[in-house]
């Protein structure tokens, strides 16, 4: 068959996946890692955009435009990540339903675009980038 001994095929099947276990912590990865993402990243499935505030103290609105791949779920993780996930999740699932009535989360499909609002002040995400073990995130609204 293969050609190799019971014994050895024991061997080769333990050591194989220690070789997985170790290989990320190689100091060269890491350091490719970090050079790699040195730059503001925009996400890839979505697009998402200040359109402005209600009054002093109002409402801060955003509009989201859905990509293939991505979910409500998702974008509320990725573009509010100092609100409960569900928190966010709500804000966005509810702005979509009213954008669509009848439909679910679920249903989202790419070209899509609605609008959601949340309380002023609250940190929406557009853009990150990761520098070492620090992520940094970019917000969507002007500072002020």
């Amino acid at each position: 068959m293969l050609g190799l001994r019971l014994d050895s095929w024991r061997t080769a099947a333990a050591v194989f996946p220690a070789m997985f276990l170790v290989s990320p912590f190689v100091p060269a990865t890491r350091g490719l890692a970090a050079q790699a993402t040195n730059a503001w990243t925009s996400p890839t499935t979505y697009t998402i955009a200040y359109l402005g505030r209600d009054g002093a103290g109002g409402t801060d609105h955003y509009q989201v435009q859905i990509g293939p791949g991505t979910t409500v779920l998702g974008i509320a993780a990725d573009t509010m990540p100092l609100l409960p996930t569900m928190q966010a999740f709500g804000l966005l699932a509810d702005a979509y339903q009213m954008t669509f009535p009848g439909h679910v989360p679920q249903d989202i499909r790419p070209g899509q675009v609605f609008s959601f609002s949340a309380p002023a002040g609250t940190l929406v995400s557009t853009q990150w980038r990761s520098i070492s073990n620090q992520t940094s995130l970019r917000c969507g609204r002007p500072a002020g």
